[in-house]
């Protein structure tokens, strides 16, 4: 699932190509038939928004601990730029911090959750997602 011609869905910030992995299996497993990019850390994210003026994502998922710049940090950088201020961005993280909820929250993050542990916790998350941000909610 790269880049396909027309909407880009989600725009997916992972380091970890198991957990990319993981995240693709819930959502062929749930039928979903979303139009995936991944980027590897924070620092693509924040290039992938340098020039791009078409296939703008619906949302943003992104891990928090990545090498390069971290998804607090491109998210910081991110909005403060007119294209991608608007679009939802969702935190998908392993972390518990308080202090990074908060802070994820404070900079406009949409969303922080909490990667779940099994594999049947991961494909429900997966499903609330999609119910909530691409049936329930109107995105620009």
């Amino acid at each position: 699932m790269g880049q396909l011609s027309g909407t880009l869905d989600i725009l997916y910030v992972e380091d970890d190509g198991e957990d990319f992995s993981l995240f693709l299996d819930a959502v062929r497993e749930n039928g979903f038939l979303f139009n995936i990019q991944r980027v590897n850390d924070g620092q693509e994210l924040v290039d992938f928004f340098s020039g791009i003026t078409s296939h703008l994502p619906k949302i943003i998922i992104s891990d928090l601990n990545m090498p390069k710049k971290n998804g607090l940090e491109a998210v910081r950088e991110i909005r403060r730029k007119s294209l991608p201020s608007k679009i939802p961005i969702i935190i998908f993280s392993n972390s518990k911090s308080p202090e990074e909820v908060q802070l994820s929250y404070d900079l406009g993050v949409n969303s922080f959750i909490q990667k779940p542990l099994s594999y049947q916790e991961h494909l429900q998350c997966i499903k609330n997602i999609h119910s909530f941000w691409f049936q329930t909610a109107q995105l620009p």
